[in-house]
């Protein structure tokens, strides 16, 4: 049988390019078993481990508390988990703006053309023609049936 893993809290921190350089909590998950040597280090650095539960998602509930952008509870696509398997409304709403934003992308380099200089077009970059034709099958129903 498998136990939980152990989780340490190293505190708030900024981070660049994340919150505006407001701090951000770093976690970290024990990922394999715990030596001698790193117990012995744990202990001269005052590391404590927290099961998974309790504390940890009492803190994780308070911080993604919606007050921004990185502060509200994730969405997982397909995930069986109540909390992180449905789509706030609002959030969806968003997705679905950006999902249009970035297929009419994708129609716009489709449909440029240049009826008198076929290499006009050719300054666009092939990767943000890939990525926009990418965007546009993840989006298109696959297999719908009536």
């Amino acid at each position: 049988m498998m136990s939980l893993p152990k989780i340490g809290y190293l505190g708030r921190k900024p981070l660049k390019g994340i919150l505006a350089g407001d701090p951000y909590p770093i976690f970290w998950i024990e990922s394999e078993e715990s030596s001698a040597l790193d117990e012995a280090e744990d202990k001269l650095l005052n590391r404590i481990h927290h099961s998974v539960g309790t504390d940890v998602a009492a803190y994780c509930e308070t911080y993604l508390d919606g007050s921004g952008p990185l502060r509200m509870v994730p969405y997982i696509p397909g995930c069986s988990d109540a909390v992180v398997g449905v789509v706030a409304e609002e959030k969806a709403r968003k997705v679905q703006r950006l999902q249009d934003y970035v297929n009419g992308m994708a129609t716009t380099l489709e449909t440029l053309g240049y009826p008198d200089d076929p290499n006009a077009g050719s300054d666009i970059p092939a990767e943000a023609t890939a990525f926009a034709n990418e965007q546009t099958l993840k989006s298109t129903p696959q297999g719908d049936s009536a």
